[in-house]
């Protein structure tokens, strides 16, 4: 999901001081269930209208946001449109399957773009020759090597470790926080219809893509649950 951005790129920081639309922005920021509830209370439209500028939808903040999925479905239910994206076409699902992944290139394509960049030529040229080895040391000095960087060695791997696990515990809540807000989605409408299982699967590849397979997995099920549904109502 990547980390928080500020609101203030999103919003713009418009409209009058007493509006709701403002203390709904607070609600955003601070992932204030009851102020959200009670802005949408006031005036509903502020579900699905974007602010001030109308750079982004209340939905695709709250994601960004990291808000809980509680206030998500909050949103979801007062009217939010999954499928409703930015003004550069970013949309809920795009936040939680990751970018998407360039094609790989094919041999003519990576021959053509080597020899326009000078890499064929690169890639062509002998390699250098190779550098004469040091002398190794002796087993005394090797030794004192050793013992004196030792320390220092064991206390970077140390925290080395303790930083991996901490991507890793960082990764997986990350992980489980995308399933939620994606499952909200999909219950609310994303690619919902025969028609739109396209993005629905295409949610489900770029999440694969983008190493997240548990994301992957939980669109691929809902898409065939849906489809076996949709087969058995057309059933004579």
């Amino acid at each position: 999901l990547g980390a928080p951005q500020k609101l203030g790129l999103f919003w713009g920081g418009g409209g009058a001081s007493g509006r709701p639309g403002n203390a709904q922005v607070r609600a955003l920021e601070d992932n204030n269930l009851g102020l959200l509830r009670q802005c949408l209370d006031e005036d509903a439209m502020l579900a699905v209208e974007c602010l001030s500028d109308g750079r982004r939808p209340p939905l695709v903040v709250a994601l960004l946001e990291k808000c809980s999925p509680a206030l998500v479905q909050l949103l979801l239910e007062r009217g939010a449109d999954p499928e409703a994206g930015d003004r550069h076409h970013l949309m809920p699902m795009d936040i939680l399957v990751g970018p998407e992944k360039p094609e790989a290139q094919g041999p003519l394509e990576a021959l053509q773009a080597a020899s326009s960049s000078s890499a064929l030529a690169r890639m062509l040229a002998p390699p250098p020759p190779p550098a004469p080895l040091p002398a190794p040391p002796t087993l005394e000095e090797w030794m004192a090597e050793i013992e004196q960087d030792l320390p220092p060695v064991l206390l970077i791997l140390q925290r080395l470790r303790a930083d991996e696990q901490r991507r890793e515990e960082s990764k997986t809540q990350d992980e489980a926080l995308a399933c939620a807000y994606a499952g909200l989605l999909l219950r609310h409408g994303f690619g919902k219809g025969s028609a739109n299982k396209a993005r629905q699967q295409k949610a489900a590849r770029r999440a694969k893509a983008n190493g997240r397979e548990r994301l992957a997995c939980l669109i691929e099920h809902w898409a065939a649950e849906q489809l076996d549904s949709f087969r058995h109502l057309r059933a004579p």
